[in-house]
């Protein structure tokens, strides 16, 4: 989870990269954002390093680029059994089912049939 501020920087961080062609030094930042202090903007920069927003590479800041785009995996408890036969109670469990090429979005989650009665 990203401060306002972080998302301000990554912001003009990210647009500065695409119209120059290159990231930003941190006083490009700093006006952009009206900030003069360079410990501030410095404390900004490595916490979206921190955070995976930012990677460092060779070249001082001129080497720090954006991160490439994580896909955030689609995970969702299973939170027990359906009955599909005789009656199972459901009990919450551990497991998790990944389903990040098939769904998203909004409170989901996942039960188990056991039986064959829905075959």
């Amino acid at each position: 989870m990203l401060t306002p501020a972080e998302q301000r920087v990554l912001e003009i961080f990210r647009s500065y990269t695409e119209r120059e062609g290159h990231p930003p030094l941190l006083r490009e930042i700093g006006q952009a954002l009206g900030i003069r202090s360079k410990g501030t903007l410095h404390r900004y920069v490595r916490s979206l390093i921190g955070k995976g927003c930012l990677q460092e590479g060779q070249g001082g800041w001129r080497g720090i680029a954006l991160a490439p785009p994580r896909r955030r995996p689609l995970v969702f408890p299973l939170l027990g059994r359906i009955a599909a036969g005789r009656p199972l109670e459901a009990i919450p469990g551990q497991d998790e089912i990944d389903l990040a090429s098939l769904l998203g979005g909004g409170d989901t989650y996942v039960l188990k049939v056991a039986g064959d009665s829905m075959i």
